[in-house]
């Protein structure tokens, strides 16, 4: 994916510098990101960059989250208010132990819901929870497994629940069920992997309405539903 536009940081006190960009691929922009927030870290004011790519512009805050640090979170990602941010954070926590089968443990992820990435070109469209090695791991919620879309090499599970939306679990390295079968909440289903686009063992969990699954990746939009659940 290439950029076309501009990457603007800008602080609270309006001092702030313009780096214009006529095709900048995502590699570039991230060592752009980077070596700007290397200077920013520390500062309590809030800063921001913007991006142009094709058709969508996004803003993203560069803003602290609670058991996680800093990181550019996108405008609608909710996470900019640090009181839901708090708040989000003990639900990331719940859900890590929920996931893993752990009790009070503090949570590990490499990329929160909303976060600038590089590899999904855009907006982060899930949790990323990233312990070392290949863990069991286990469901957030009950539903039945439906198949996941064929086009995505993520090695995904997705379990479409009552309420009619679908929770996947990305990049597992082995599948303990399969479509069709019932999955109860804490049910083991399978062991974290790294296939698919992933640098790593970790788990990418991503919610979406219906029977949908990774539709959205490859964008500024941030369009998966909200995947903080109150376990």
């Amino acid at each position: 994916m290439r950029l076309v536009g501009c990457f603007t940081s800008q602080r609270r006190s309006d001092d702030f510098c313009e780096i214009y960009m006529k095709r900048t691929t995502c590699a570039q922009l991230d060592q752009i990101k980077a070596q700007y927030e290397s200077q920013q870290i520390g500062l309590n004011a809030k800063t921001k960059f913007s991006i142009t790519a094709y058709r969508d512009p996004s803003i993203y805050y560069y803003v602290y989250f609670p058991g996680y640090g800093y990181d550019y979170f996108h405008v609608n990602s909710q996470s900019l208010d640090l009181f839901v941010a708090t708040q989000q954070s003990a639900q990331c926590k719940n859900m890590y132990n929920r996931l893993y089968n752990k009790t009070n443990e503090a949570f590990i992820c490499k990329n929160l819901y909303g976060t600038y990435s590089t590899s999904q070109g855009g907006a982060h469209e899930g949790i990323d929870f990233s312990p070392a090695g290949y863990p069991s791991i286990y469901a957030m919620l009950g539903g039945t497994v439906i198949t996941p879309d064929s086009g995505h090499s993520t090695h995904q599970l997705c379990v479409q629940t009552s309420s009619n939306s679908s929770y996947s679990y990305l990049h597992m390295s082995y599948k303990a069920v399969s479509p069709g079968s019932p999955v109860s909440a804490t049910q083991y289903v399978g062991t974290q992997g790294a296939l698919g686009n992933a640098d790593g063992p970790h788990v990418h969990f991503e919610v979406a309405p219906g029977n949908n699954s990774l539709q959205y990746e490859g964008d500024n939009i941030l369009a998966s539903l909200y995947p903080y659940l109150n376990l």
